[in-house]
């Protein structure tokens, strides 16, 4: 609870693989859901969305295997400050875009679904700036929760991507909608 998570996959950890297998399974699982989506709808925006989420999932992998984060006592590297420095801009900046354009997108067809991504949206930067007040207190005092609020965000995302696949799946089998028109 204490750690964030890329100390838990950082250079030289102990049980990395532990946490990098799933994380790298979940990331290509959300890579091929997006690209059914590119293939399926018609949507430029469902499409530039997906494109956006496929390329977080990326450097996501990225951050994980290769661009792993430095341990903090440590010497910055050029692999270390890769992940910190484009994996976190691109791994918060690009799934908030994705998910403002998925609302957007979605709002003429299903306006349930897209204000659910916004709210969806809203909770991610809740918890968001929530981290942000506390990576001093995690850096001087080791706060006890920090972890615990990284990961409750990306639980958030999660969700989402859940529901989503939910949507999509009903639109799917619907008959009556055709994803020509979403």
């Amino acid at each position: 609870m204490t750690n964030a998570v890329s100390e838990l996959t950082e250079t030289g950890a102990k049980y990395v693989l532990v946490l990098a297998i799933p994380y790298c399974i979940w990331d290509i699982l959300i890579i091929l859901f997006f690209t059914g989506v590119i293939i399926t709808f018609k949507s430029t925006i469902l499409r530039i969305a997906s494109v956006l989420m496929i390329i977080t999932c990326i450097v996501g992998i990225l951050g994980y295997t290769i661009f792993t984060m430095d341990p903090i006592v440590a010497a910055p590297t050029f692999k270390g400050t890769f992940h910190v420095v484009y994996g976190t801009t691109l791994g918060i900046l690009l799934p908030l875009v994705s998910m403002i354009l998925f609302g957007i997108g979605l709002w003429k067809n299903s306006r349930k679904t897209s204000i659910y991504t916004f709210i969806t949206i809203i909770f991610i930067l809740l918890f968001g700036i929530l981290i942000s007040l506390a990576t001093p207190l995690f850096l001087v005092h080791k706060f006890h929760y920090f972890g615990l609020l990284e990961i409750s965000t990306m639980l958030i995302a999660y969700q989402w991507f859940i529901g989503l696949s939910i949507l999509f799946l009903r639109i799917s089998r619907n008959e009556k909608m055709n994803s020509k028109h979403i």
